[in-house]
């Protein structure tokens, strides 16, 4: 079987050998006056202004640059678009078009030069190409006085004598240079370099080399950084996570984390806040078999303290006196939460538009005694909230910009504004932070701030609603467009028209502060304790450094 593929093989070459001369001696015929500018023994390499399909000896084909395994014969159109083919990956320099050959001189697909050199890739191949070309000019010279043509290489000295005495060909410095070294291979001319070319070209191949070589190491380089920083992050949380293990099993006191919740209700004030300070428990201290001096609550036993989580007692949302927290229940229990109730002072500056109590609208000039009660009665946390985003509030211009034209408001943060059967728009947005918020300024190193990263906010919107009865619709499902029309028409001819303001505001429940304390419990130590473990209490920030904490809280009872 070998032996027929080889012997296939040799036919095969024979046929397109003798179909290149058939197509080299027809060329020959057009002109009759000088031989062909190309080689029938490098059929890759042609001059730029020749037609490709001269290398074709007949309608269909051989292709002179491809095997029987690529293209087969075909029609004329058939051989004519596969020639595109090897024009479309050809490389043109120095007035000569190489094109891509695909004969089993190579594995795949290369490109020849005229020194012998077979590259396969593009790019390589322009630079070997270039390089020859510097070379050999360098060597010659731009005369060329000295060289032989190389068109007359496959020819008989003959056909040589004669294309000279015509004078129809003139030689480059790139073919001046070339040994006419024929032999039976596809492409096997060879360059005369002297030996400073060669150590030129030699060193730039060994940079090009050594510059591969330093890409592929740098970016191995980086591959391994990054890995190390993988494996050096993923010892640091182990390392964290033995020291939670330890601080859990070695604590000398017993240690309670919050975790019971109470389930909400319909009214989002009624929860209970998700982040509870932690204080110290003396209620053992108040009998009289822990204080052999007497029933003096003043005396404190430091080695009879214990560490517990105090929880903070909602009250009645109302503006009267707060109730005596010291009426707990004997046992240590925490009284029952009381309902929510919503105070009048509130109700009557807060119009409620829905179910939820803290969320409505209220005239313009009130907006300002609305928040300030609501920070002193309402907020569990008995916290200031400050502008974060926003304009003034006062400003009641409709006309200078363009404003967009609602029937409702429907947001997932904000307050929401229900069907009024009148049209609106938004002229003013603002957003208040709690005191504790986050930190917007710099921060500088080992200074202490009330800046805890608090989520809680206020959201305002102020519009302005066109009341006039041209402009009502009382039904969802009458056409609203032509009323919007007219609107904005009358708007345009700067009409009076009859507005009124509101101003919609949703406040955070308790639920939304994280990070800092609540009032009600410094009340209630104040009380049982008469201030003498004020400064003992430590609120929690957050539930990430919730161990930290503790480890701080051991240390501080301790210290005494």
């Amino acid at each position: 079987m070998d032996a027929l593929i080889e012997k296939f093989a040799e036919v095969d070459e024979t046929w397109r050998t003798s179909a290149l001369e058939l197509a080299w001696l027809q060329h020959f015929s057009k002109t009759w006056t000088s031989l062909p500018e190309w080689d029938y023994k490098r059929p890759s390499i042609i001059p730029d202004n020749m037609d490709v399909s001269l290398l074709v000896s007949s309608a269909r084909g051989p292709c002179p640059l491809c095997s029987q395994v690529y293209v087969a014969e075909n029609t004329p159109y058939g051989i004519k678009k596969h020639m595109k083919f090897h024009t479309k990956h050809s490389i043109s320099h120095d007035g000569r078009i190489h094109l891509i050959c695909r004969l089993p001189c190579k594995p795949r697909g290369h490109y020849h030069c005229l020194c012998g050199m077979a590259i396969r890739a593009k790019k390589s191949a322009q630079h070997h190409i270039r390089t020859c070309l510097n070379a050999v000019s360098g060597m010659t010279g731009n005369d060329g006085a000295h060289s032989i043509s190389h068109n007359t290489s496959g020819s008989s000295p003959s056909e040589s004598a004669a294309c000279s005495r015509s004078g129809g060909h003139h030689s480059s410095p790139y073919t001046s240079a070339l040994a006419h070294e024929c032999t039976d291979g596809h492409d096997h001319h060879r360059i005369s370099l002297s030996a400073r070319e060669e150590k030129r070209l030699r060193g730039k191949e060994i940079s090009k080399v050594y510059r591969m070589v330093r890409r592929r190491i740098l970016r191995r380089n980086l591959v391994m950084r990054r890995s190390l920083y993988m494996k050096l992050r993923r010892e640091e949380r182990r390392q964290w996570r033995n020291i939670r293990l330890y601080w859990r099993q070695n604590v000398p006191r017993k240690l309670h984390r919050p975790s019971q919740q109470r389930s909400l209700s319909s009214d989002p004030m009624a929860t209970t806040p998700q982040h509870q300070p932690l204080s110290i428990d003396r209620t053992a201290e108040a009998s009289p078999r822990h204080h052999p001096r007497g029933s003096d609550p003043r005396h404190i036993d430091p080695s009879a303290s214990t560490l517990t989580v105090a929880t903070p007692q909602q009250r009645p949302l109302s503006i009267n006196p707060r109730s005596n927290p010291c009426s707990s229940d004997p046992h240590g229990n925490d009284p029952p939460v009381a309902a929510v109730a919503t105070p009048p002072a509130l109700r009557s500056l807060l119009k409620c538009s829905n179910e939820d109590d803290l969320q409505g609208f209220v005239d313009p000039a009130h907006f300002t005694e609305l928040l300030t009660l609501f920070c002193a009665e309402i907020n569990f946390t008995n916290t200031d909230f400050v502008k974060f985003t926003g304009k003034s509030l006062s400003t009641t211009d409709y006309k200078s910009k363009r404003h967009l034209v609602k029937w409702q408001a429907e947001s997932s943060h904000g307050p929401k504004i229900p069907y009024l059967g009148m049209p609106f728009m938004v002229i003013q947005r603002a957003t208040y932070e709690c005191r504790h918020g986050p930190l917007h300024e710099h921060s500088y190193s080992g200074s202490m701030s009330k800046k805890v990263a608090c989520p809680a906010k206020a959201y305002v919107k102020k519009i302005v609603i066109f009341t006039d009865s041209a402009f009502r619709v009382e039904e969802k499902s009458q056409p609203r467009y032509k009323v919007v029309k007219n609107l904005k028409a009358a708007i345009a001819r700067n009409e009076n028209l009859s507005v009124s303001y509101r101003v919609y505001v949703k406040f955070p429940g308790v639920e939304c502060h994280e990070g800092h304390g609540f009032d009600e419990v410094y009340q209630q130590l104040e009380v049982t304790q008469a201030g003498v473990l004020k400064e003992r209490i430590i609120y929690i920030p957050s539930e990430h450094n919730y161990e930290c904490l503790c480890l701080y809280c051991i240390w501080y009872v301790m210290k005494g």
